[in-house]
């Protein structure tokens, strides 16, 4: 797993040191650099970003201000503070900040951020999964975000550089990549059944063939194709599932 990252400072030289050593660990993906707070919401809008380092002294809304936020949106990455001032870290930790890094910040102290920022989301991911929460995706439409939860989504398409998702309350255009999409929907869910389609299972109602070509039949009236290379590990898969229902 690799970890989605956002880099938030309005300082260029620490952002930019911030940014190398995200980019030099294979455990993190940076997927998007801040100068505010507004910036910080609408990054992790779009992203969905899992791990964000955020300056406390920032334009605008400050870091513990947008942290508010943050919550106040039902949005749950790992945060941690970067401060140039020690004393900062008891209002992160009364605001349930991950951790803090104080300025100049030292790589061994970043490294130690990030694992214990890896761990505290695996924890977190796998009690999801045992308990069948899985965390929204989060849709755009203007300048309202409404989260979408993943039992609701029917399955997704690409569309160029963007995704498509098929969803009970209707059809919404993502400006994300369908690889991008998939990394955020659970693997016990969701599958790969064409380059350009990825289907819940849980709404696959039936499987349809004709002269060797295959289509999966869902719940809500929709016939997504599977590509032949995949067939196979399509069909064992859903024959797999319904057996362990069925026990």
């Amino acid at each position: 797993m690799t970890i989605r990252t956002i880099i938030a400072d309005d300082e260029p030289l620490a952002r930019e040191l911030l940014v190398r050593w995200v980019r030099q660990d294979p455990r993190l993906r940076l997927v998007g650099e801040a100068c505010d707070g507004d910036e910080v919401l609408d990054l992790l809008a779009k992203t969905r970003a899992q791990l964000v380092f955020m300056d406390i002294k920032m334009p605008g809304n400050d870091g513990v201000d947008t942290l508010r936020a943050i919550h106040a949106k039902g949005l749950k990455p790992y945060v941690v503070f970067v401060t140039a001032y020690d004393q900062h870290a008891v209002k992160a930790y009364d605001l349930a900040a991950g951790d803090y890094l104080v300025k100049p910040i030292q790589k061994a102290r970043f490294a130690h951020a990030v694992q214990r920022a890896r761990r505290a989301i695996e924890e977190r991911d796998h009690f999801n999964a045992a308990h069948g929460a899985l965390p929204p995706l989060m849709i755009r439409d203007g300048d309202r975000v409404t989260p979408v939860e993943p039992t609701e989504v029917y399955w997704v398409e690409a569309a160029s550089q963007y995704a498509r998702l098929h969803t009970r309350t209707g059809t919404h255009l993502l400006s994300r990549p369908l690889a991008d999409v998939a990394s955020d929907l659970p693997e016990a869910h969701f599958m790969r059944v064409h380059r350009s389609a990825l289907v819940n299972l849980g709404h696959v109602e039936n499987i349809l063939s004709s002269r060797g070509r295959c289509w999966l039949g869902l719940d809500n009236g929709a016939e997504v194709p599977v590509a032949r290379s995949r067939k196979k590990r399509v069909m064992e898969t859903i024959c797999r599932d319904r057996k362990e229902a069925d026990a």
